[in-house]
């Protein structure tokens, strides 16, 4: 029996190490193809001598991704600055917190960061993942210990997560990441995959993608599909944006210490790394945020490196019926507004910086 034991333990130990030593071949984002796409659009660049690296850099969810113009964003910030801005846009849809901590970290040792002084990073919760993403590359790819461990302590923090949520969302991310300890159709993935797609990139190069865009050249009958569904969807229902505006108007005026102190602890150091490097590091608090702990954390941070655009009674002009694509996103022409927004809201930092 015990002979069975230790071989059965040095079989999956084995598969373990194997598995490990082969993920060293492939790149930190294979199992992200929007962004892998991205990157591999500027390392293209990098290569060529007489193509100029942008200085500036957008990470976040489809909240950036579709909403971050960086055209916009460079002429804004180039009319009232005499420092010039070339921006790129590293927004990946369904791209939660933490992996865009662990990308932005890992974006941070790479030659692509080498000419970057400013980073705007979308401030997120720290989320569950469902059963049907539990197995899943783009669930997997980003876990280590170490934000296994973050995503752990984060859940036991949080006083709004009841106990059995708690024990169960701990329980899927330690299933998860076992899961990629021993899939060799991960490490297939990981070193073989070709997922990736230039369009991600948008019709500018410089990665962001509209929905509105989207809608328009997508040859893929499901996407489009989907699309239609999600702008019906929020055509047909003008009370769910009311409602939504109403509880984000009362998350701002009711006073509430409830906030992830682990998540805020992660924040604060990314922001000393950041400044280690060189960089300005910026968070980004979107509007249509449906978590009040989260606003709660972001007066948390200290003022200089967080804009926060989620407050309805600031920004009424944000949330008018005919910026958003759906209830969740804005389109084209809210984005070139959120974008012009977010250069004022920069600048505006700034100001109160220097008085």
């Amino acid at each position: 029996m015990k002979r069975f034991l230790f071989k059965t333990s040095l079989f999956f130990f084995l598969i373990i190490v194997l598995n490990h030593f082969l993920l060293l071949f492939s790149n930190y984002h294979w199992g992200n193809p929007w962004y892998s796409s991205k990157i591999e659009h500027l390392e293209t660049k990098l290569k060529t001598k007489y193509d100029k690296l942008p200085n500036t850099y957008f990470f976040g969810s489809s909240r950036v991704y579709r909403q971050i113009n960086p055209r916009v964003f460079d002429e804004t910030h180039n009319k009232i600055s005499k420092i010039k801005r070339e921006s790129y846009n590293l927004g990946a849809p369904a791209t939660f917190c933490p992996e865009t901590y662990y990308l932005f970290e890992r974006f941070l040792k790479s030659e692509i960061a080498n000419d970057t002084d400013l980073v705007f990073l979308e401030l997120m919760s720290v989320n569950l993942i469902s059963k049907d993403l539990m197995q899943k590359e783009r669930t997997t790819y980003w876990q280590n210990l170490s934000d296994i461990r973050f995503v752990l302590n984060s859940f036991n923090n949080n006083s709004d997560l009841k106990f059995k949520k708690k024990v169960k969302g701990s329980k899927d991310y330690l299933i998860s990441y076992l899961y990629k300890q021993f899939d060799f159709n991960h490490l297939k993935f990981s070193l073989f995959n070709n997922e990736n797609n230039m369009d991600y990139i948008g019709s500018n190069n410089d990665g962001y993608f509209s929905l509105d865009y989207n809608l328009e050249i997508t040859k893929d009958e499901i996407v489009r599909k989907d699309l239609i569904e999600r702008k019906n969807k929020y055509l047909n229902d003008s009370v769910l944006l009311k409602k939504r505006i109403l509880n984000l108007i009362n998350y701002h005026s009711v006073a509430n210490n409830n906030f992830d102190e682990v998540n805020l602890k992660r924040v604060l150091n990314l922001i000393d790394i950041s400044k280690s490097n060189g960089i300005e590091l910026i968070f980004i608090l979107p509007h249509i945020v449906l978590d009040e702990n989260l606003i709660n954390l972001s007066k948390k941070i200290p003022q200089k490196n967080l804009i926060d655009l989620s407050n309805p009674e600031k920004f009424p002009e944000l949330y008018n019926d005919e910026n958003f694509f759906d209830i969740g996103h804005l389109n084209y022409k809210g984005a070139k507004l959120f974008t012009e927004l977010l250069v004022n809201e920069y600048f505006e930092n700034k100001k109160s910086e220097l008085d």
